[in-house]
């Protein structure tokens, strides 16, 4: 379906150029001669104009103008949808940041993100363990969306080893990713690794600069939420909607 200034520019040429006539047509709808042809996101715009006739130039250039304005307006539509969501993701951590601010034990700071992260994120589970190399164990903090590990998953112990994955983020400069093998597990069974079905995100969380910097612990994000919204229902409500 045209914006409707494209179909009233279109009804207007046959109007203003007598014995020429305009539609649109489905792509795979065979070409005849003496046929201005031009594509639009969805089908074509056809005009029907002699060959030799003084309007073909200009019949042509009127299309490839209809035909610019309907691909804008798709453009528009689809960076509309995706500008929606980022907002809305803007939003979620913004209503949360507040919170962080006056958050009480650092329990709460902990939890109050690792809900916003998870939101953000669209993630079944985030875990936060504070800790940093040189250490034997991390505290498990925080673990969101633990409903959602599989049922035969061992418990985390509130102590983690700092090795495996945790070790490797831990002294990480970034984000580090890993799939789960199809058919396969990663990590030994009670291990974060162990967690993940899918994949999983391991970030060192830090602050301080460079030479100063200081690693309060390790964020892990695992498995995108495969029901839509599914993540996004169950944080906490002071979370904002």
């Amino acid at each position: 379906m045209l914006h409707p200034d494209s179909d009233q520019l279109l009804q207007a040429i046959p109007a203003a150029l007598e014995g020429v006539s305009v539609a649109v047509v489905d792509a795979c709808a065979p070409a005849a001669e003496g046929q201005v042809r031009v594509a639009l996101p969805h089908g074509e715009l056809v005009a029907e104009v002699a060959d030799g006739a003084p309007a073909h130039a200009l019949v042509t250039s009127l299309l490839e103008v209809v035909a610019q304005r309907e691909r804008l307006e798709s453009d528009m539509e689809s960076m509309s949808g995706s500008a929606a969501q980022l907002l809305e993701k803007f939003a979620m951590i913004s209503d949360a940041l507040p919170q962080l601010s006056a958050g009480g034990s650092d329990h709460e700071i902990a939890a109050l993100g690792a809900a916003a992260c998870r939101r953000a994120a669209g993630v079944e589970q985030v875990l936060f363990l504070a800790g940093r190399l040189g250490k034997e164990s991390c505290e498990v903090v925080v673990h969101q969306g633990a409903d959602r590990a599989p049922s035969e998953e061992q418990p985390l112990n509130p102590l983690h080893p700092v090795t495996g994955l945790v070790e490797e983020a831990l002294g990480a400069d970034g984000a580090l990713l890993r799939s789960v093998p199809f058919g396969g597990r990663l990590g030994e069974p009670g291990s974060v690794e162990h967690l993940a079905r899918r994949q999983l995100i391991a970030a060192p969380v830090n602050y301080g600069a460079a030479g100063r910097r200081v690693t309060l612990g390790v964020l892990l994000l695992i498995d995108r939420a495969i029901e839509p919204g599914a993540a996004a229902s169950e944080v906490e409500p002071e979370l904002g909607s």
